[in-house]
């Protein structure tokens, strides 16, 4: 899957990172101080779901998800986003989220999870105007972690 949105291109590329790709990830998230941890960030490589490539053809931002228990017993997609800071234009974050969630909804995939699921890391994320954009997009709040981020959820159809 491939859209364009302002001279931006976002594909999905969740279980198909070849060699060449996982390279750029890896020094993307390096020249980015994304991820500290060498081993943390290969592990990370596996779990992307969609890539941004800028107007020139570089890697923007990327979407990544991993699998995880909520609240004891409900298996999510945990959510996790990075887009660099010269690329984090309006919308670019509501058309990743939106295109990860859309493509794993309809996936075939082996044990899938019920759903997507947002933990708030970044007290940006937990304000009034992002609260009304994930309501917007289709993710119901479940209220604040023991952490105190916010927990968004999105039950798939």
């Amino acid at each position: 899957m491939e859209l364009s949105f302002n001279d931006y291109t976002i594909s999905t590329v969740y279980g198909s990172v070849d060699n060449t790709l996982r390279g750029e990830i890896i020094d993307f998230w390096s020249r980015n101080n994304a991820i500290g941890n060498p081993l943390e960030t290969e592990r990370r490589v596996q779990e992307v779901v969609c890539i941004a490539r800028n107007p020139q053809g570089e890697l923007a931002g990327l979407s990544t998800v991993y699998p995880g228990k909520l609240n004891g017993d409900n298996n999510y997609f945990f959510y996790r986003m990075f887009i660099q800071p010269t690329d984090r234009i309006p919308n670019m974050m509501r058309i990743i989220t939106r295109t990860t969630r859309d493509y794993l909804n309809s996936a075939e995939i082996q044990n899938k999870p019920q759903g997507i699921a947002i933990v708030t890391e970044n007290p940006k994320l937990m304000r009034k105007g992002m609260k009304k954009m994930f309501t917007e997009i289709g993710y119901h709040y479940l209220g604040k972690g023991p952490k105190g981020n916010d927990i968004w959820t999105f039950d798939f159809s």
